[in-house]
């Protein structure tokens, strides 16, 4: 039985392998050398709710809400990733109605994401969860020596 759990700082190390996974991000420029305890910190940042997707305590992904201040107080902005091992088994979607439910717990009316225009699965994820896109970054991600465009998508709580 897979279960979501709120994150701490026991899963830093998992989450990190997972992060930095070519699966996850490709060739894409994020810190390949991560540590867990630089995980740690992006799961436990102030204005953060951090989540992880459990089965017996190995973690097979996380997602993470990050709340905007000041005059986007109304809005947050999330990831998510699973590991490439247990894909297609609805981890991405419990960990997206978490991240939804917490958004709205914390009066969140404005939820937003950017992914990569080829990543097709998680777009359609977004996509059956209501997100709708509303804009098109042109080359504006890189993976390798390759630009790619980014999609813009939010979904009104």
């Amino acid at each position: 039985m897979i279960t979501i759990k709120e994150y701490s700082s026991k899963y830093a190390k998992s989450i990190r392998d997972i992060w930095v996974s070519r699966s996850v991000w490709g060739n894409t420029a994020i810190k390949k050398d991560l540590t867990p305890e630089e995980a740690n910190k992006k799961f436990t940042m102030e204005g953060t709710v951090s989540f992880v997707a459990l089965k017996k305590e190995k973690v097979l992904g996380a997602g993470r809400l990050s709340l905007g201040r000041g005059s986007r107080s109304h809005c947050a902005e999330f990831v998510i990733f699973v590991d490439e091992n247990v894909r297609k088994l609805g981890v991405g979607s419990m960990l997206l109605e978490e991240i939804i439910n917490a958004a709205k717990k914390k009066n969140i009316s404005r939820l937003e994401l950017s992914v990569f225009e080829d990543n097709k699965p998680a777009i359609g994820l977004y996509e059956k969860f209501g997100f709708a896109r509303e804009g098109l970054r042109m080359r504006f991600l890189q993976r390798g020596n390759e630009l790619f465009n980014e999609v813009l998508m939010a979904k009104f709580l």
